[in-house]
């Protein structure tokens, strides 16, 4: 993204990403890029999030990384 519009959703995609794992009770894994170049810029963030909304791992912003966790599945509703 362009860096206005960067900064703008630079920590709303968490927020996003939480009322969707509420809704629905499921695990939520992301990867996501990261790095600039130019005028553009991408913040990740690359991250696991439990049915209860809990980050339980994330690489750090503007940081490669990893995050490895154990996914437990949850009985069906």
């Amino acid at each position: 993204m362009r860096r206005p519009m960067a900064e703008k959703y630079k920590y709303l995609h968490h927020e996003m990403r939480l009322e969707r794992v509420k809704e629905n009770k499921v695990w939520l894994l992301s990867a996501d890029v990261t790095g600039e170049r130019e005028d553009r810029i991408a913040y990740g963030p690359t991250s696991a999030i439990n049915p209860n909304g809990e980050v339980v791992a994330q690489a750090p912003l503007m940081e490669t990384g990893m995050v490895v966790v154990e996914v437990t599945s949850v009985a069906p509703r």
